[in-house]
C-alpha cells in the first residue's frame, strides 16, 4: 500500500484555504478538492492513496494529475527519496501560500457595506435582474402578435398591423389587447360587413371601447322576408277543394 507523507509549514489545526487557491482561474475543481483534502490534515500525517480516493472520491489517476498541476503552480511539493538505492514513501509538502506562484486571479475590491443602502453588487444584480425580466416581457410581447393575429376576425394588411401593435404595446400590456380583441371577435352584435381592419382597431385603442350596442335589423331586408314567407303561404298545396269544383 502506497504511504504519504504530508508536511504543512503553515502547521495549523484547521483547514485554511488561502484566497489565492479560491480565485486562481488556473486550479481545477479536482486539483483544488486536493488541495483542500491535503490542508485538513496536520503536519507529518501518513496519508494512503486508498484514503484519498475514499474521502475525495477521486480516482488515482485525477489525484496523480490534481497533484502535478499543484506541483507547477507552487501549491506543493512532491519528492520521492531513496534509501539504500530504493525508493520510500512519497513526500508532498504544502507550501506556505506566500511561497506559491502568484496567481493571475485579481485582488478583492468588495467595499464595505452601508446600513440602509444597497451595496454596489446587489444594485448591479437588481438591475441585471430587471434587464432580463425586461427583455422576457418583450420577447413575450412580441410573440403575442401571432396570437392576435389568430384572434382578430378580420385578416387584411398584416405588416400594418404589427407596426400598430408595436406601437399599441408602449402603452398597453399584450394581455389587454388579446382580451378585448377575442371579446370583439366573439361579440355577437358585430357585423362582418364593418369590421375594422386590425390596424385601425389597434391604433384607435378599441380595446377600450364599450361592447357594441344591439344590431338593428335591416327593414328592406325584414320586408323581403315578409314577402316570401307570404308568397309560399298562397303557393304552399292543400288538400281542400274549391267551392266551384265541388258537385252536388
Amino acid at each position: 500500500m502506497s504511504v504519504i507523507n504530508l508536511y504543512r509549514q503553515d502547521n495549523q489545526p484547521f483547514a485554511q484555504i488561502p484566497n489565492q487557491a479560491i480565485r486562481d482561474p488556473k486550479i481545477t475543481p479536482n486539483a483544488f478538492r486536493l488541495l483542500a483534502y491535503l490542508m485538513s490534515h496536520q503536519d507529518g500525517y501518513a496519508l494512503s492513496y486508498e484514503q484519498i480516493e475514499r474521502q475525495t472520491t477521486l480516482g488515482r489517476y485525477a489525484i496523480n494529475q490534481a497533484a502535478k498541476l499543484l506541483e507547477q503552480l507552487g501549491w506543493i511539493v512532491v519528492d520521492r527519496p531513496k534509501i539504500n538505492g530504493q525508493f520510500v514513501a512519497k513526500t508532498w509538502t504544502v507550501l506556505n501560500p506566500t511561497n506559491a506562484n502568484e496567481s493571475t486571479a485579481d485582488d478583492s475590491t468588495m467595499e464595505s457595506p452601508h446600513m440602509g443602502q444597497s451595496t454596489d453588487i446587489r444594485r448591479t444584480l437588481n438591475k441585471e435582474y430587471k434587464d432580463i425580466k425586461n427583455t422576457k416581457k418583450a420577447i413575450d410581447d412580441e410573440n403575442y402578435f401571432d396570437s392576435f393575429w389568430e384572434i382578430y376576425p378580420r385578416k387584411q394588411s398584416k405588416p400594418m398591423a404589427l407596426k400598430a401593435y408595436e406601437k399599441a404595446l408602449k402603452t398597453t400590456p399584450a394581455k389587454i389587447i388579446l382580451n378585448a380583441a377575442y371579446a370583439y371577435a366573439h361579440d355577437p352584435n358585430r357585423d362582418p360587413q364593418f369590421t375594422k381592419l386590425p390596424a385601425t382597431w389597434l391604433n384607435q385603442e378599441c380595446w377600450n371601447d364599450d361592447p357594441l350596442p344591439a344590431r338593428m335589423l335591416d327593414t328592406k331586408a325584414t320586408r323581403s322576408q315578409q314577402a316570401k314567407t307570404n308568397f309560399l303561404q298562397l303557393t304552399e298545396p292543400t288538400n281542400e277543394i274549391p267551392d266551384w269544383m265541388q258537385i252536388e
